[in-house]
């Protein structure tokens, strides 16, 4: 859709408004307001598919998906972060008798089309492919760059605290770690400058057994090691909006458009997370929520990869923040439907789906959110309280002067069943008399998975470039309506 068509259409639906909320500008930055990382939205890369975002072979990149990392690097000045590994990497083995890999892959399902594989032959190559993406991006796992940020002992599990290995404990996956660590220093220290940096941790689903948290570790010998002076990170992998739910209810039935993008479940979820941010950030480690994404196997299509995605990924990862974590990494594979980059074009015979090679809705939460967070070397962040259950705003000071609002409405649009759009006003309480910009994330309506823009551009192109020129609205006065499932960037110049 063409922007001015879109402009048009939005504005023809957009008259029903309900209760003006007030969004009280602080006259000074809040001192709760914490520094937000440029890295703040990371893709965790399922290991069996590094070759569908690196390319195929050493000196033959995925050009797609470079452009569309660079879109994103583009907006903060620092590159996305890729966490090599995932689910899959723990069936990974060396095979140098192959150039790049050998992959096993069990059957597909109607459920999950595009599993994992069950075994993973690296081969010579495999790690070189990192010379595929940009000199500047930071590589995560025990894939590609792996000894700049190595896992080590990947995935505990504790909803199994065995593992299958008599006496495995969280004690015994500490000692081992420190042991595993110590033995990679002494491998490393001449080939790495200033030491590797490890995530320790790395742990999937902590919060079904307390013992595998950040707490314990440190009761456990965590910082007794000669290791211990290198953990930079201290990770946890939390899948599926940590979690929202499955893409299959107890019902049997799928979770319906709209389900997703909710202040409550966001908010919900993430308070899992903010004691264990709280007790890692005050041991003198970085909390990184090291895989996530909307529902546990793979999203829900028609949900997962349409505009909610991109509202709830915005609340989601600047909510994150604000709770002290430093990264979440969004979980993706070859097809799935909650992924933000879909790297090449994908055809499922199980469930007749088929993908073009491109991005999904989450990919303009993640543009949100990094212009959002902006170029200025160090950035706060803070929530903007909006006493409304369906819009989230949230506000970025430099320098301790307010530049930049994000204000996200969750609310519903179906033109099938509503034949107005609904819109929130917005009152600026505080708002000065100053130069006002406005840029807006706009969506055909709740479900799209098309026609998306972000400031007038549409960034499903072939290439992977934003089509035509960004569009900004001036503000004048303190009103700011926000239609339902939009997205509305205020910057103060």
């Amino acid at each position: 859709m063409h922007p001015k068509v879109a402009v048009a259409t939005l504005l023809a639906f957009a008259h029903i408004c309900s209760a003006i909320v007030n969004i009280t500008i602080p006259p000074y930055e809040p001192k709760l307001a914490r520094i937000v990382p440029k890295s703040l939205v990371g893709i965790s890369i399922e290991m069996d598919r590094w070759i569908d975002w690196s390319g195929p072979a050493v000196g033959e990149p995925n050009k797609l998906v470079n452009q569309l990392l660079s879109n994103l690097a583009n907006y903060t000045g620092q590159a996305v972060p890729l966490r090599v590994g995932a689910n899959s990497q723990d069936r990974g083995f060396l095979a140098p008798e192959f150039e790049v890999q050998n992959l096993t892959f069990p059957a597909a399902t109607a459920l999950v089309p595009q599993p994992e594989a069950s075994r993973i032959g690296i081969g010579r190559d495999w790690y070189k492919l990192s010379g595929n993406f940009p000199p500047y991006d930071d590589f995560y796992g025990s894939g590609a760059q792996a000894l700049a940020h190595p896992d080590i002992y990947d995935y505990p599990n504790p909803l199994n605290p065995n593992a299958g290995i008599p006496g495995w404990s969280a004690k015994r996956y500490i000692e081992t770690w420190n042991r595993a660590a110590e033995g990679l220093i002494k491998k490393l220290n001449s080939d790495v400058p200033h030491g590797p940096r490890f995530q320790a941790g790395v742990i999937a689903d902590p919060f079904n057994a307390w013992i595998w948290g950040i707490r314990q570790a440190l009761v456990d010998g965590l910082q007794d090691s000669a290791a211990a002076k290198y953990i930079k990170t201290y990770r946890s992998l939390f899948n599926s909006i940590a979690c929202q739910g499955s893409r299959i209810t107890r019902d049997g039935i799928p979770p319906a458009s709209g389900s997703l993008m909710g202040r409550a479940g966001v908010r919900g979820n993430l308070t899992k997370h903010a004691e264990y941010a709280e007790q890692t950030n005050r041991a003198g480690y970085e909390y990184v929520i090291g895989e996530t994404n909307s529902f546990s196997l793979h999203g829900v299509p028609g949900v997962s990869n349409t505009a909610e995605a991109a509202i709830w990924l915005a609340d989601y990862a600047l909510q994150a923040a604000t709770l002290g974590v430093k990264e979440l990494d969004f979980h993706s594979g070859r097809g799935f439907a909650y992924n933000l980059i879909q790297p090449v074009a994908y055809e499922s015979d199980t469930t007749n789906m088929s993908m073009p090679a491109g991005i999904e809705g989450g990919y303009y939460g993640a543009l949100m959110v990094n212009e959002f967070i902006g170029l200025y070397p160090e950035v706060k962040i803070e929530e903007l309280p909006t006493f409304n259950t369906g819009v989230s705003a949230y506000g970025a000071w430099e320098g301790g002067d307010l530049r930049r609002i994000l204000v996200l409405n969750s609310a519903v649009y179906n033109s099938t069943a509503n034949s107005t759009r609904d819109y929130q006003t917005i009152q600026l309480i505080g708002h000065k008399e100053q130069k006002t910009t406005v840029k807006r994330f706009y969506a055909p309506e709740t479900f799209s998975t098309s026609g998306l823009l972000w400031g007038g551009q549409s960034f499903e192109t072939a290439d992977g470039k934003p089509s035509d020129q960004v569009t900004y609205e001036s503000l004048s006065g303190t009103i700011l309506n926000v239609t339902a499932t939009e997205g509305v960037l205020v910057c103060f110049k």
